[in-house]
């Protein structure tokens, strides 16, 4: 039998599934899309040209984005530059970015979890039927819906 995942799961568990999925394809591949071109060539310009502050596509400032994303990309390309070619070393500042917002998202859901003592009663938490919902909303007298009579309250 398949054991069961204790819900919620361990952080080491979740940081191994978000590394499953982001992981693959970051490197190894020529840029695939406009805007992988793109992110590489900011920094690679900014590397050539030494210039931090203004992206750079070509020579010509690149205003569309900021820049902190390209200078993540940029410190990836020079500490790894060594050992992988630098498209390749850039791209990994996607996979740091995606790792940072599943972190960030995992802290947030977690304190914002519902305690065990702040659990809904079964009063509180009972289903609300269609024809409660009908009668609610009729004014005072007879509901059509139920043919109850509806309290002054």
């Amino acid at each position: 039998m398949i054991p069961r995942l204790a819900l919620p799961p361990a952080p080491a568990v979740l940081a191994l599934i978000a590394l499953a999925f982001i992981a693959p394809g970051l490197a190894g591949h020529d840029p695939w899309k406009s805007f992988d071109a793109i992110g590489i060539e900011i920094a690679h310009q900014m590397q050539v040209s030494g210039d931090w502050i203004v992206p750079r596509i070509a020579g010509e400032p690149w205003l569309e984005d900021a820049p902190l994303y390209h200078w993540i990309a940029l410190a990836f390309g020079k500490v790894l530059g060594w050992a992988v070619p630098f498209h390749s070393a850039a791209r990994l500042a996607s996979g740091l970015c995606m790792l940072l917002a599943v972190y960030f998202l995992h802290r947030v859901s977690g304190a914002a979890a519902p305690s065990a003592s702040s659990a809904p009663t079964a009063v509180q938490a009972r289903r609300i039927s269609p024809v409660d919902h009908a009668c609610a909303k009729q004014p005072r007298g007879r509901c059509g819906a139920c043919a109850s009579k509806i309290s002054d309250t």
